[in-house]
């Protein structure tokens, strides 16, 4: 048997079988715990048919705005690919005892998706060592990650672009973590996202999420994800937080992708690239130039 916790919440506990079966049919063994968020956990696993290695991650909460949140971030995995995106491998639901303490409380259905195991996240990377890269690998990773979220634009705005979520696999840095996603078909986010309630990565949040928070009704937009990962950008070049009024003084790197990445960092989202692919065909000039 295998014990699912958010962190903090041992007290409240998901108990399920160690070995489960997804919808395609495929049997999984759920072995390590590598972390948990606000409302799922995510633990190692491996197809019992091959030893394959993968990362399963388990709503623990039953409400109805983080299933309809799973949801959403499940449809956006299935629907949209490309080598610097989280892959999609696998999804279903098993049943589970909630313990409260030692004591069974009730019967509950966890849902779960199954992804690609990465090595760290780049905050993770970034945090653990004095980490210096080469323009030549950065510059990689930025023009597949812009890519990356050119083809999230084409179904759907991310919202939560921040170091935590870029997986790094390898060679290879990874957009994950489409929890706060939202369609351009959907109808209901009103009811999901309070216009007072923070909205967004915490310290990585554009300025009109922040004008959310003081009653501006503000719009979330492409242009605001283009804002994270710019900011992400910045963080990897001049190891700091782009914070106040950015000049050239403050920019390390080459001076054509200091043009892209502070027009992408403007705090009027009408001066910034429009949208993912944009941003990419910006840094792709500036790469050429």
């Amino acid at each position: 048997m295998i014990d699912l916790f958010l962190n903090g919440r041992r007290y409240q506990t998901c108990r399920i079988a160690d070995s489960i079966t997804a919808d395609s049919g495929r049997l999984y063994e759920v072995n390590d715990r590598i972390d948990s968020g606000g409302n799922g956990v995510v633990h190692k696993c491996a197809d019992s048919a091959t030893g394959a290695e993968f990362a399963i991650k388990f709503l623990l909460s039953g409400g109805d705005v983080d299933r309809a949140r799973f949801s959403k971030e499940l449809r956006l995995m299935q629907e949209v690919t490309h080598d610097h995106l989280i892959e999609y491998v696998d999804c279903g639901s098993v049943e589970a005892d909630l313990l409260r303490g030692r004591r069974k409380a009730s019967d509950v259905v966890v849902q779960y998706v199954v992804m690609d195991l990465a090595d760290n996240t780049l905050f993770g990377r970034y945090a653990s060592v004095d980490w210096n890269i080469s323009y030549e690998f950065y510059i990689s990773q930025f023009r597949g990650l812009s890519k990356a979220l050119a083809q999230i634009h084409g179904r759907a705005l991310h919202r939560d672009i921040k170091p935590h979520n870029i997986l790094i696999k390898g060679d290879t840095w990874m957009i994950s973590d489409y929890g706060l996603c939202i369609f351009y078909d959907d109808d209901e986010d009103v009811a999901l996202t309070k216009m007072d309630r923070p909205f967004g990565p915490k310290y990585w949040m554009s300025p009109e999420a922040v004008n959310r928070i003081i009653g501006r009704p503000d719009e979330i937009s492409m242009a605001s994800d283009v804002f994270q990962l710019a900011a992400v950008f910045w963080l990897v070049v001049n190891h700091q937080h782009p914070t106040g009024i950015l000049t050239a003084d403050d920019w390390t790197g080459p001076p054509n992708l200091y043009e892209v990445l502070h027009r992408a960092l403007q705090h009027d989202p009408g001066r910034r690239q429009q949208s993912g692919l944009q941003f990419s065909d910006e840094i792709a000039q500036a790469i050429a130039s």
